[in-house]
């Protein structure tokens, strides 16, 4: 019955944000465009993006509610679950062309990268100085707080899909503070989809996150891996590392290239 009501409060929520998604989704999508032109002609790019639109579409209303106007874990990550299902859409695509996991592990990174590179210098150091006053007194202590709360509030399963963490406190030796998270809505649903080959690959974003901030995440196992947690430890001040068992795939790393793509 709780599955049910989640499942119709997560359609009729979705739905009334389709405009609003679409529009981010129009807006991500250039940049992964411009990454699959380096690699496929004009024509493939054309079908992996427009089926890449349909797929995601389709997948819209089925995506886990985790509260998004009721709570401030379902606010805070929401975005994560609408940004990932854009991954599951390329991904359903671009299998219909005979990619393999590796190759869009590449393109992923390749976008990731193009991101990057794409930020303004103002926006960079926008997040990095935010980062730095969370961890400097006294807002410190009031930002761990908040997190702390929200941590001990998903464990309560207010909604069927919620992920559920538990703050971990470093003392600043090892690292600053954690989190486990025990449940993710986005690992349940790729999985649902038949779809987790891929998903190990989407986590590795959290890297990037980690430069853009400043966080010095490192983490060592994920739920989309098959453990049952993801360990993730921030530190400021350090370098993130990844000590995963799933590691970045570059474009050197690929053992040969994919029969589709563009012709020498």
């Amino acid at each position: 019955m709780e599955s049910d009501l989640s499942e119709n409060l997560g359609r009729n929520y979705y739905l009334s944000q389709k405009p609003k998604i679409m529009k981010n989704f129009e807006k991500q999508i250039e940049l992964f465009q411009r990454v699959l032109y380096n690699q496929f002609e004009e024509e493939v790019v054309f079908q992996i993006i427009n089926e890449t639109r349909i797929e995601y579409e389709k997948l819209i209303p089925e995506m886990p509610y985790i509260g998004a106007k009721e709570s401030r874990v379902g606010r805070r990550l929401t975005s994560n679950i609408i940004n990932t299902t854009m991954g599951l859409a390329l991904w359903k695509s671009m299998k219909k062309h005979g990619v393999t996991v590796e190759e869009v592990a590449v393109l992923l990174y390749e976008t990731a990268e193009e991101m990057f590179n794409s930020m303004s210098r103002f926006s960079k150091l926008f997040l990095k100085t935010f980062r730095a006053l969370t961890n400097a007194f006294p807002l410190k202590h009031l930002y761990r707080g908040l997190l702390k709360n929200m941590a001990k509030k998903s464990q309560e399963r207010e909604f069927h899909n919620n992920f559920v963490m538990h703050y971990i406190d470093g003392k600043g030796e090892e690292f600053d503070y954690g989190f486990d998270y025990t449940v993710c809505p986005i690992n349940n649903f790729w999985r649902e989809q038949g779809e987790e080959e891929l998903l190990p690959y989407i986590c590795l974003y959290d890297y990037f996150t980690s430069d853009l901030t400043g966080s010095g995440l490192i983490r060592t196992q994920t739920l989309a891996e098959g453990f049952d947690r993801c360990d993730f430890r921030f530190k400021r001040g350090r370098k993130s590392e990844n000590r995963q068992r799933t590691q970045f795939i570059k474009r050197e790393d690929l053992k040969k290239p994919n029969q589709s793509s563009k012709k020498s």
